[in-house]
């Protein structure tokens, strides 16, 4: 199939399951509504796109996202790109699937809470991530918060699944952009 499982603004999970050999969208598209999806220890391989992609307005809980594995994708990731993040988000690490942005942000009273591990790749040159909100990106020294490149094979492995190809660069991504509104809190962080 083009995208395995495509689910719009509706309560949906996914759990203990294989995604694999699906064609050029994302194995796994959904437009986030109300009700948080469910996304749980499953394995994504083998799909011509993303892992898996979330659009719309990101309420995501620690049980949103949770013990997914991915790996031989044509990009091994979870797309967050251009997702709004509402609520009191929570990202937890995927083994080998970083989370993806381009061009996402943190509204005025929303917050986004990253837990020590996850890596966030930004898409490409124009990605942004505007916080007019609240960022907590709060690694431990042994579990550092990443934020990096598409290109970076150093953090999460090889996202883009181009072998030696690519590698990151200055000028791979624009910024983290914290506003006048918004706060940012950064502890063993990698930002580069």
């Amino acid at each position: 199939s083009s995208t395995g499982v495509s689910a719009s603004e509706t309560a949906f999970s996914l759990r203990d399951s294989v995604v694999a050999n699906n064609g050029t969208g994302a194995s796994v598209s959904v437009q986030v509504g109300v009700t948080p999806p469910v996304l749980e220890n499953n394995v994504f391989t083998d799909n011509s796109g993303y892992a898996a992609s979330l659009s719309g307005s990101l309420v995501l809980t620690p049980q949103t996202l949770y013990d997914n594995t991915g790996n031989n994708n044509a990009t091994n990731g979870i797309y967050l790109g251009g997702g709004v993040f509402t609520g009191t988000s929570v990202l937890t690490p995927n083994v080998g699937l970083p989370f993806i942005f381009h061009s996402n942000s943190i509204p005025i009273g929303q917050s986004l809470q990253l837990e020590p591990g996850v890596i966030v790749k930004f898409s490409q040159y124009t990605s942004e991530f505007h916080v007019d909100g609240t960022l907590q990106a709060l690694g431990t020294e042994s579990n550092p918060v990443v934020f990096t490149s598409l290109k970076d094979d150093s953090y999460g492995g090889d996202t883009n699944n181009d072998g030696d190809a690519s590698s990151p660069a200055p000028n791979d991504w624009r910024y983290i952009d914290v506003r006048s509104e918004g706060s940012a809190a950064f502890s063993h962080s990698v930002i580069r």
